[in-house]
């Protein structure tokens, strides 16, 4: 790795840590640093995809279901203790 190379990635680092972040290098260190939700319920879990859902298409992103490209996710629910989600038609929310 080239002298201006190290000197710019240590400049991003220190800016990072400033804003309160932290830089991962690699999936081992990643996952040394991962949030344990092992404590966390099912429902809890399936509730915060909705919220994230619910966030990206207040953004303008949807996620569209990959065997069926024109359709796009819309809605997370357990029913009898199975994940199902809802994905609708682009211009239609029902």
């Amino acid at each position: 790795m080239s002298r201006e190379k190290r000197r710019q990635e240590e400049r991003l680092r220190r800016r990072a840590e400033r804003a309160g972040f932290s830089i991962i290098k690699n999936d081992s260190e990643f996952s040394e640093k991962a949030i344990d939700f092992t404590g966390v319920s099912t429902m809890m879990l399936g509730s915060s995809i909705q919220l994230l859902i619910n966030e990206l298409q207040n953004r303008g992103v949807l996620i569209y279901d990959y065997d069926h490209k024109e359709r796009s996710i819309v809605q997370i629910q357990f029913i009898r203790g199975k994940a199902y989600f809802f994905a609708a038609e682009e211009g239609n929310d029902e």
